[in-house]
């Protein structure tokens, strides 16, 4: 268990690569990892955007849980 979750969002046009797979489940996967989350109380931000856009979502995220 961890303190705080990411997950990113779906946003973003798929691309292929050793580490994805299921291109056509996104939206399924998404619910599921939100979902699994939320059965456990446990915090968790969606992170979205490009490139900059996304990694400034990630960081804010961060920031806001941990100055609760």
């Amino acid at each position: 268990v961890y303190d705080f979750y990411l997950i990113t969002n779906i946003d973003i046009p798929w691309l292929p690569d050793p580490q994805r797979e299921h291109p056509r489940d996104r939206k399924y996967f998404l619910d599921l990892f939100k979902s699994k989350l939320e059965e456990r109380n446990l915090p968790y931000a969606l992170v979205s955007g490009i490139e900059d856009a996304r990694a400034a979502c990630a960081k804010m995220a961060v920031d806001v849980h941990f100055k609760q």
